[in-house]
């Protein structure tokens, strides 16, 4: 997945073997896999202070200034290759946008272009990736759920061919069962921080503007006004009467206003393409003997299932 992001900002793929991209890759796993650690120094700055590296904000401080320093120098390569009438990737397309921008008051800049990327590395390699495996992890645990969508990847779509982007409006309930994945997988409990861009009152309390504030994303999660039975997993809460997707707009995985997460466009097109292609070329089970696994989950940057074991039956 690291390497679809890559092709589509740098607009070039990296051999796995590659040492540089593997180091890329390892920084970015080790901040996801240890941004629990972090959630003390988000609400109490001045701990990141303390001598020691007590909650590992030195070590993740220093991952992020390698990964920026990597994407720097690419985005230094496409300034000195740029042609603004061979736009090859989202690099050239923001650095195009920012040279006609420069004298306007404007969002484009270069530190926006580093922050821009890191959404799109968030969205489409972690929470991909983990939503896929709370997926396999629930479609374990509810076998009816998915032959369901099997059934409907079959009737729709049959086995000649991978299920492309022009299926999506014949596959709901496929979309129904990724979009309740990322409901009660619950991925970012919080959102990222967020300012508060002037004074506000909020059920007559005032928070001061430039205030951070981390929104609580799974106080809508399990919210039963929204979800009724919102700890079950229903991939039928999205479907209306007339069999057709609904409720879109409850998911909140990749936050909501101006601010939201700029690679959710990357990442829903990915969970659709990767599900449906795996549902439909394999029947997934425990390992044989095995019960389903526990749907349990760790915190990291993401809320992420335990590691489980599973058994992938390609279909006849």
């Amino acid at each position: 997945m690291s390497n679809i992001v890559m092709a589509i900002t740098l607009g070039r793929r990296f051999d796995y073997k590659d040492p540089e991209f593997s180091y890329f890759v390892q920084l970015l796993n080790e901040n996801f896999n240890n941004g629990a650690v972090l959630g003390p120094v988000n609400f109490i700055p001045i701990l990141e202070k303390l001598p020691i590296d007590i909650f590992g904000a030195k070590q993740m401080s220093k991952n992020a200034e390698r990964c920026d320093a990597f994407l720097q120098n690419e985005i230094n390569e496409h300034e000195k290759t740029l042609d603004q009438n061979n736009i090859r990737d989202f690099i050239d397309a923001y650095l195009v946008e920012l040279r006609q921008e420069r004298d306007t008051d404007n969002y484009f800049s270069g530190a926006n272009l580093l922050a821009s990327i890191g959404d799109l590395f968030a969205a489409g390699t972690e929470t991909t990736a983990t939503t896929i495996r709370w997926a396999l992890m629930y479609l374990l645990n509810n076998m009816d759920i998915q032959h369901k969508m099997w059934k409907e990847i079959n009737e729709n779509v049959g086995s000649g061919r991978l299920p492309s982007l022009s299926d999506k409006p014949n596959l709901p309930y496929c979309e129904a069962v990724i979009l309740e994945s990322l409901r009660l997988g619950n991925i970012v409990p919080f959102s990222l921080p967020h300012t508060v861009s002037e004074d506000i009152y909020y059920k007559g309390m005032k928070i001061p503007k430039d205030s951070v504030i981390f929104p609580s994303l799974d106080s809508v999660v399990y919210d039963e006004s929204l979800f009724p039975n919102s700890h079950i997993f229903n991939p039928e809460r999205f479907i209306d009467e007339n069999g057709k997707l609904c409720g879109q707009e409850k998911i909140l995985t990749f936050s909501l206003g101006r601010r939201v997460c700029l690679g959710e466009s990357l990442a829903r097109l990915e969970l659709f393409l990767y599900l449906t292609a795996l549902v439909q070329r394999f029947q997934f089970l425990p390992p044989e003997g095995d019960n389903p696994p526990a749907v349990e989950g760790k915190l990291g940057v993401t809320y992420s299932p335990i590691l489980y074991k599973i058994r992938a039956v390609r279909r006849s």
